[in-house]
């Protein structure tokens, strides 16, 4: 009998959570979020990429117009989500690819372009710095969430 109230009491403290406050979960980390949006982007930009017409820097062609289009709209949806969610600080260097991919989608549709070699030297250009924009974009993303997090365990004291 001696040993039935320990027992008892063992079994309390088992379902009771030990008598202690029940720990909080965890909440989801911003870490998890911010990662969140580099895998969405990051998968939209490589199919993008992978959808590339092959010569499209070298000769025009009909879809070239259209990939580059793809490209700019894509662009464009990166920013506003970064805007939308003010992630602003976060994402320094990837906000500054895309407005150097808008500037270039600027030019290219100011001079009426059809293609890389219409249009001459401007058309070249502004399709070079979008192609090529578009598989930085990737990198830029996963830089500054690095950075960021980065930047936030040198704050928080931990190195």
């Amino acid at each position: 009998m001696k040993r039935l109230p320990g027992a008892v009491a063992v079994v309390l403290l088992v379902l009771t959570g030990c008598g202690g406050e029940p720990e909080p979960k965890p909440e989801p980390s911003a870490t998890a979020a911010r990662a969140e949006l580099s895998q969405i982007w990051t998968k939209k930009f490589e199919v993008s990429a992978r959808e590339s017409p092959y010569n499209c820097l070298d000769v025009t062609r009909e879809e070239c117009p259209e990939w580059l289009a793809n490209i700019r709209t894509l662009t464009r949806d990166l920013e506003k989500a970064i805007e939308d969610q003010r992630l602003e600080r976060r994402y320094p260097e990837t906000l500054k690819q895309v407005r150097e991919m808008e500037r270039a989608s600027d030019v290219y549709g100011d001079a009426e372009c059809e293609g890389a070699n219409e249009g001459g030297s401007v058309c070249s250009h502004s399709a070079q710095t979008l192609a090529a924009g578009a598989s930085l974009v990737p990198i830029m993303l996963e830089q500054d969430e690095l950075r960021y997090e980065l930047d936030a365990l040198r704050g928080s004291g931990h190195t």
